[in-house]
């Protein structure tokens, strides 16, 4: 995306990628209630979730009149940071973004306002992040299925759970069927190992 008004954060799901981070992961979780990968949170209010939707994220947001109001102006001193604006029942997170040769948009830092106006200035930007605390209901914002995947309630079952048969249940079974025949079989191969006696007539 070209846009320069648009910032893609993205969580990383492994604690051993570089790109990992607890606060996002509790974010992830916690406020959006987003479990699959990968999933995309379009202005805190539209979802689009898995690979097939994920395309439709430039349509999305051409179509897409964003109603923002909050902050109005932004200072920053040594490490310092003053945010001006109507925050009423509101959470002001900012993170710090950094960049090397090898990666981009690396979230180094994660900072709540409300906890302290000191922000990690050892990076190469600062996303400033407003948002209603708890919980965020997202509406899906593609027409396309994916794969039974619904934000609110993670996967559909489509009432099947009933009906699968876990491969752990398979093994068991098998195994019991192995333990009741072995006796049975053990008599088989000894029949059939043994010399046939014939009678002289």
């Amino acid at each position: 995306m070209t846009d320069d008004s648009v910032i893609t954060v993205s969580h990383r799901p492994s604690t051993s990628d570089d790109f990992w981070l607890q606060e996002s992961k509790d974010r992830f979780l916690e406020v959006y209630g987003l479990w699959g990968y990968p999933s995309v949170a379009v202005d805190g209010h539209y979802i689009l979730a898995g690979p097939t939707q994920a395309r439709e994220l430039d349509t999305l947001i051409s179509d897409y009149d964003s109603n923002y109001s909050g902050i109005t102006n932004v200072s920053l001193t040594g490490d310092n940071i003053s945010i001006g604006g109507n925050f009423t029942n509101m959470t002001v997170d900012i993170w710090t973004i950094s960049a090397n040769t090898s990666k981009t948009n690396l979230v180094t830092n994660h900072t709540n306002y409300s906890a302290t106006q000191t922000v990690d200035i050892e990076g190469d930007l600062l996303v400033i992040v407003l948002s209603k605390p708890g919980y965020i209901a997202l509406a899906s914002g593609s027409s396309m299925p994916a794969n039974d995947y619904i934000p609110d309630g993670g996967i559909d079952s489509i009432g099947t759970e009933g009906d699968a048969i876990s491969g752990t249940t398979i093994v068991i079974i098998t195994l019991l069927l192995m333990m009741i025949s072995l006796p049975a079989t053990y008599q088989l191969f000894q029949v059939m190992r043994s010399t046939p006696q014939y009678e002289e007539e």
